[in-house]
């Protein structure tokens, strides 16, 4: 039904929803007679009337028997009352979710091979480095052809195989080399980055 989903997407349950609908068309039911209108659970129906009227969706009608009859609340009160509800919340979410936001930029992480390859690029991001160049492995320092004035600062080796080398903590090069042949990635990938920082 419809209505029900609709009713879903504001707080109901399908019980409560199916309960309340019950009520729209027959002010004054009991958990009885409601029950034997709708195919649900009896527990379900007691249970919807419960959360019902928890949430002033419904009132109990004084009786002097021992039988509880309930009315909904008038449908243009209960929508007027839920959309207030939701503006007030949704005034401060969204503050308070960009206060916790740490965004990560998902950069593409591109393959390097070959050590002409793996040297050009190495000297290709030293020349653009502006404040820090961060190189942890063994590399052949006759090919540094980059010219700069930062100092460049060693970090311990993790893997004698492998090289990396961090640009101003917002690009690296990654690889696998020995005399005749390298193997890598190149990426700006904050994640990636962080991972390497992290162990250093």
């Amino acid at each position: 039904m419809e209505l029900v989903e609709k009713l879903k997407k504001v707080g109901f349950s399908d019980s409560m929803a199916l309960v309340y609908i019950e009520l729209l068309k027959n002010p004054g039911y009991n958990g009885t007679q409601i029950f034997k209108e709708l195919d649900l659970p009896r527990s379900s129906v007691y249970k919807a009337l419960e959360d019902l009227l928890e949430l002033e969706y419904i009132t109990l009608i004084p009786s002097s028997e021992n039988l509880k009859n309930y009315v909904p609340k008038d449908p243009k009160i209960l929508t007027k009352e839920i959309k207030i509800v939701y503006e007030n919340v949704l005034q401060t979410l969204g503050l308070e979710l960009e206060m916790i936001y740490r965004p990560q930029e998902f950069n593409e992480v591109y393959n390097i091979s070959g050590l002409n390859n793996f040297y050009y690029k190495l000297n290709e991001m030293m020349e653009k480095a502006t404040k820090k160049i961060v190189v942890s492995g063994k590399i052949d320092n006759s090919k540094i052809q980059a010219k700069t004035e930062l100092e460049i600062i060693s970090k311990n080796i993790l893997d004698e195989n492998e090289v990396y080398i961090l640009i101003d903590d917002s690009e690296i090069l990654v690889a696998r080399l020995n005399d005749n042949y390298a193997v890598g990635i190149y990426t700006k990938n904050s994640i990636i980055i962080k991972k390497y920082e992290k162990e250093n």
